[in-house]
């Protein structure tokens, strides 16, 4: 049996020019060409070479009293309309009227067509059909009669919520259900002279025409396949276009019946498949966006911390060099004092005309003076040199800082800490300054018991520091800065701290003061309260917008209070958690393991008054002294005050060699000539290799190393770990022998040796580490590696020969590693306690 094909139909095709739409009325046929094509004969008499490719010829067809409607209704169908080329009114062509036939007898036709427009709304083109409309509205009408006569598919159609097409052999529609003509816009009687291409599907998206042979619905029913849940785009009655999904069954043999279509509108669907899959692609773009920045701040930090090393190393060289300067400018002023000048003009005294020797003395005294005038101006040019070198430092720092809050990973390190104690060497820290313009500083109180609580001592000094450098920057000569520093309780405390109490700190001064309007400037980034400040005193501006910073990763509030010429008061407020007493005494015998804390009972009675009244004076209510948290204090936290503890150990020895690692030269020579200067044997070496190799030697007594980090050949990371390393093996040789020696005397019948003859425990000597990288991460990597302290350049000698002293002690004592500084040791400790260490940067 053949398959279905759709019957011929007579179709008349018409290509319009620009120009011939515009005209009133479609009477010149040179504007347009007319091609028949189809079956003309059965319908109008007329073989297709006898119908005429002219507009006029066809008008003459028309009944007269046709004629007026026709031409009216094809004018209003030429007529342009670019706002909505796609409506239904102007992509579909439709006309009835009676036709002349060739034996004279007329004929009643429907033209039904597809109208493709320009860009500007103009018709290019007309596809239209020419059928006899009684016959075929008939057959139409018998074939929809039969198809309700069996009920079921209207019940099953109309209660479904897809729409639903059924039709012919020859494509045209003679069943919709209601939710087929919501989805379309069409009621049926708008269908039923046209196919359903023509109606829904006869162009694409963008609207270009889409051909019938082409149609997907259309070779479905000719083919008699059945297509399930495809996707196509149909055009609405209005003329906009919604996303479909369509299936097509052929009913018949090869669709001989025509065929159902059932489709679903889904538009509301893609859209929002559309916009989930842009927010997946904007999530993806916005995560790599993510990425990419915390690379760049990765990138910029690291390229911060480079930098600021490189800065670093000249800062020391200068510090060094004024350093020294200063010290044999001192030295020569001095001697020259103590010049026994008189014993010199005494001894030329025989030479000189008696007449002379009167004027001598004055001659000498007058040349002194100019010496000591010049030598002191000398010694304030070096001076300036060094604040300059300080000034320098300090913005270094201030930048490391800046990296690492902007980057967020700037955490506080909780452990127990003095408060006063920290004030004290702020204060201690920031004298020669204020010194310098003869300015009071103090620390208010500062002779009330300790207060401890749980903070992080770097960020609270470095807060402290910047408030009083700033105090003493607008602070006038013969002026007063005061710190002031207590705890509260948290009245109606509804945290989660069980001990909780505020830390209010401030820094008082009278000096210029602010205005409304310069005090709103405070706390911005490279800001300051006028344009005149930088100039007039100096400052990056980063100084209290870090303090902010660093009071907000605290959780606290910073407040200032200022008035023009009555001074300036900047302060703030943070919570902490209170030890009990049982933490605090063990935090104590742990800070110096070797020592016994002897505290005088007084002390200890003012001691435990501390932990009941916080405050120290202010009244505030006694703190449950039994309350303790579980988590344990970390080693070595926090240095002890002087008043409680005390050592009864004899002056520790010397160190007989320091071995110096450090490849700049004037960085080297500056350790060179301290070293010298304190009295200690010293072995410069100008890489790490070079160190090694002195180090392994059978003979070396090298039991102290001050490394640079950075070097050509071997650095002072790797140079430590080899150390280390040898240090280990030698340690286990030691272990060996000590085990065969007590083999051997279990087995012998001889005395016990005395156990001073005995092989001693091996210990590490200490590895000081000298270095501009400042950073958190890179501090836990020499300890890491094994260093036992940590200096940051530039480091002045007096911080140098302290730290020397401290190791001495420490190693004379037997003492466990730990490093001298705070900060330096929260950052040791959570390396070798494998906990996280809080990020940021070492303090000054």
């Amino acid at each position: 049996m053949s398959r279905n094909t759709r019957k011929p139909e007579l179709v008349r095709l018409s290509n319009y020019t620009p120009s011939s739409t515009s005209s009133t009325a479609p009477t010149n046929a040179a504007r347009h060409i007319i091609q028949w094509s189809g079956p003309s004969e059965a319908l109008l008499g007329y073989t297709l070479d006898e119908l005429k490719e002219d507009e006029q010829w066809l008008l003459e067809q028309v009944h007269p009293e046709d004629v007026e409607h026709v031409i009216q209704t094809f004018v209003k169908h030429l007529a342009p309309m670019p706002q909505n080329k796609q409506c239904s009114e102007a992509r579909l062509w439709s006309v009835d009227y009676r036709f002349r036939r060739k034996d004279g007898s007329y004929i009643m036709v429907s033209e039904r067509g597809i109208t493709t427009r320009d860009d500007a709304g103009y018709v290019t083109c007309m596809n239209v059909v020419i059928f006899d409309k009684h016959l075929q509205r008939s057959q139409r009408m018998a074939h929809k009669t039969e198809l309700e006569s069996r009920n079921y598919l209207k019940v099953v159609a109309e209660n479904t919520p897809s729409g639903i097409f059924l039709m012919d052999g020859m494509g045209y529609c003679i069943y919709m259900n209601s939710a087929a003509e919501q989805i379309t816009g069409f009621k049926l009687e708008d269908l039923f002279d046209y196919t359903f291409h023509a109606s829904c599907h006869s162009c694409k998206r963008d609207g270009t025409p889409y051909p019938i042979f082409e149609c997907p619905v259309f070779l479905a029913q000719q083919n008699g396949s059945s297509v399930k849940d495809a996707n196509e785009v149909f055009v609405h009655k209005d003329g906009h276009f919604y996303d479909i999904t369509f299936s097509v069954s052929p009913v018949g043999e090869y669709g001989s019946s025509g065929s159902v279509i059932e489709f679903r509108d889904v538009s509301d669907q893609r859209m929002m498949e559309k916009e989930r899959l842009e927010a997946i692609l904007e999530s993806q773009q916005t995560s790599l966006l993510l990425q990419s920045t915390e690379k760049h701040k990765e990138a910029m930090s690291s390229f911060i911390s480079f930098i600021c090393h490189e800065l670093r190393n000249p800062l020391q060289g200068i510090t060094a060099s004024a350093e020294f300067l200063l010290e044999s400018m001192a030295q020569l002023k001095e001697d020259l004092a103590k010049g026994d000048h008189q014993n010199r003009v005494e001894q030329g005294a025989a030479a000189i005309p008696t007449t002379l020797a009167p004027h001598i003395p004055d001659v000498y005294q007058s040349k002194m003076d100019k010496l000591e005038h010049l030598l002191e101006n000398a010694q304030n040019m070096i001076a300036n040199i060094q604040t300059c070198a300080d000034h320098q430092a300090l913005i270094i720092n201030n930048t490391l800082d800046l990296s690492r809050l902007e980057a967020g990973k700037a955490e506080p390190y909780l452990s127990i800490i003095d408060v006063l104690a920290v004030g004290a060497h702020c204060i201690t820290m920031m004298t020669a300054k204020a010194q310098a313009k003869s300015i009071r500083l103090e620390l208010a109180d500062a002779k009330r018991p300790p207060i401890y609580i749980y903070g992080d001592a770097t960020m609270l000094t470095q807060i402290l520091l910047n408030f009083i450098s700033n105090a003493c920057k607008f602070t006038p000569c013969n002026g007063n800065i005061t710190l002031t520093l207590s705890v509260s309780p948290i009245s109606n405390n509804t945290s989660k701290k069980a001990r909780a109490v505020m830390l209010h700190g401030s820094v008082q001064d009278n000096g210029i003061g602010m205005t409304e309007v310069e005090k709103g400037r405070l706390f911005q980034r490279f800001s300051q309260g006028n344009k005149n400040v930088a100039q007039l005193y100096g400052g990056s501006g980063l100084g209290l917008n870090i303090s902010k910073e660093l009071v907000r990763v605290m959780g606290g509030t910073i407040n200032v209070e200022s008035a023009r010429g009555l001074g300036s008061t900047f302060s703030f407020a943070t919570e902490h958690n209170v030890p009990s007493q049982v933490e605090l005494q063990r935090f104590l015998t742990m800070s110096s393991p070797s020592t016994a804390v002897t505290t005088p009972m007084d002390e200890q009675k003012s001691l435990d008054s501390a932990f009941d009244t916080m405050t120290m004076g202010n009244g505030a209510p006694p703190l449950d002294p039994t309350i303790a948290d579980a988590a344990p204090i970390p080693n070595g936290t926090a240095a002890l005050s002087p008043t409680l503890a005390s050592s009864t150990h004899p002056p520790a020895p010397r160190f007989k060699l320091v071995g110096v690692a450090e490849d700049n030269p004037i960085n080297l020579s500056f350790l060179g000539k301290v070293l010298k200067s304190s009295g200690y044997e010293h072995m410069l070496c100008v890489n790490g290799d070079e160190l090694l190799t002195r180090f392994l030697e059978p003979d070396n007594i090298i039991d102290v190393i001050i490394a640079d980090m950075h070097m050509p050949v071997l650095d002072g990371l790797e140079l430590t770990r080899l150390v280390r390393e040898t240090e280990n093996t030698r340690a286990l040789a030691t272990n060996d022998n000590t085990a065969a020696e007590h083999i051997t005397e279990e087995t012998s019948s001889q005395e016990p040796q005395n156990p001073q003859t005995k092989h001693k425990q091996h210990r590490s000597i200490p590895i000081i580490a000298l270095s501009g990288n400042a950073l958190t991460e890179q501090l836990a990597e020499a300890f890491e590696a094994g260093v036992s302290d940590y200096l940051l350049k530039p480091t002045k000698k007096v911080d140098l020969v302290k730290t020397l002293r401290y190791w001495e002690e420490i190693v004379h004592r037997g003492d466990v590693h730990q490093p001298m500084s705070e900060s330096t040791r929260n950052i040791a400790n959570s390396v070798h306690n494998k906990q996280p260490a809080s990020t940021g940067s070492l303090e000054r």
